[in-house]
C-alpha cells in the first residue's frame, strides 16, 4: 500500500535527521511498503541523508530486489567508499 511506504520512508528520514553523528539500525526488512521500483531512489535518499548527518545505517534486508537497488550507490565513484554491502548468502 502506499501509504505504508510514505509513513516508513518518512520514519527513516527523521530518525536519521534527528539522531546526527550515530548509528541507525533499520532491523526490520527495510522495503517493507514500497514497489521494487523505488529502491535505487530510496537508497538514495538513505545515502545522502546519512552523509550530510554523518550517520551509519544498518540495514538488514531479504530482498534481492532491494540489494539491486543499491547498485546506483555502491557504483557511483563519490560513494564507492561510503557504501558497503555484507551478505551472508552468495547472490550472483
Amino acid at each position: 500500500m502506499l501509504v505504508d511506504g510514505i509513513n516508513r520512508l518518512i520514519q527513516i528520514v527523521l530518525i536519521i535527521l534527528a539522531n546526527p553523528g550515530s548509528i541507525i539500525l533499520i532491523d526490520e526488512e527495510i522495503e517493507t511498503g514500497f514497489h521494487y521500483s523505488f529502491f535505487p531512489k530510496l537508497w538514495e535518499i538513505i545515502g545522502k541523508l546519512s552523509l550530510e548527518t554523518d550517520c551509519q545505517v544498518f540495514a538488514t534486508t531479504h530482498s534481492y530486489e532491494c540489494i539491486k537497488g543499491t547498485k546506483t550507490l555502491y557504483s557511483n565513484v563519490n560513494n564507492s567508499k561510503n557504501f558497503y554491502f555484507i551478505t551472508l548468502n552468495n547472490f550472483k
